[in-house]
């Protein structure tokens, strides 16, 4: 995937894609469905990191309004799946699996990293949190922050933009 500085979001480039993301919203945000429902799909990896870069475009910087709606998705996609309290071993297929089973394997993280890109910029966007913020701080404190030494990485570019996106949640976090 591109560097954080090339990767602009059409919604933060165009007033036209502003307009064009603020009059989906009169059709319940019907773009942003198949971007968050394909997350819990057998699809590949690098296909999973763009569709969430894609919902990344629908949360601009400028607009609240835009990124509340964002979060909503996120939270009802269940991207983060809840923990089975039954005692039962068996992962949820979230972003959680996506990181440990399918991206470590691959040594190729695009979709954590697109993760991590949606989540600082809801961050930046929002002025609010919301009910899932401490699931998403504690998965990139637990599963991307704590291990990246322990995993192999095809390209150290990716290594260190996980490193950067991680400490910019983090960052934002202990400041809230």
């Amino acid at each position: 995937m591109p560097k954080e500085e090339n990767d602009e979001s059409m919604a933060d480039l165009t007033p036209a894609a502003t307009k064009s993301l603020n009059d989906s919203a009169d059709n319940g945000y019907k773009p942003l469905f198949p971007r968050f429902f394909l997350q819990q799909q057998a699809i590949p990896a690098k296909l999973k990191g763009a569709l969430l870069t894609a919902a990344r475009a629908f949360a601009p910087i400028s607009n609240a309004n835009l990124a509340e709606q964002v979060w909503k998705f996120l939270e009802n996609s269940k991207l983060l799946a809840d923990i089975p309290k039954d005692g039962s071993n068996s992962m949820p297929i979230d972003i959680r699996y996506q990181l440990a089973e399918v991206e470590a394997r691959a040594e190729e993280y695009s979709s954590t990293l697109a993760f991590l890109h949606l989540l600082n910029r809801l961050l930046m966007s929002s002025q609010s949190f919301h009910t899932m913020l401490h699931s998403y701080v504690r998965f990139v404190r637990e599963s991307v922050l704590a291990t990246p030494t322990s995993r192999c990485y095809k390209t150290k570019e990716q290594k260190w933009d996980l490193a950067r996106e991680r400490e910019c949640v983090c960052v934002f976090i202990n400041n809230m």
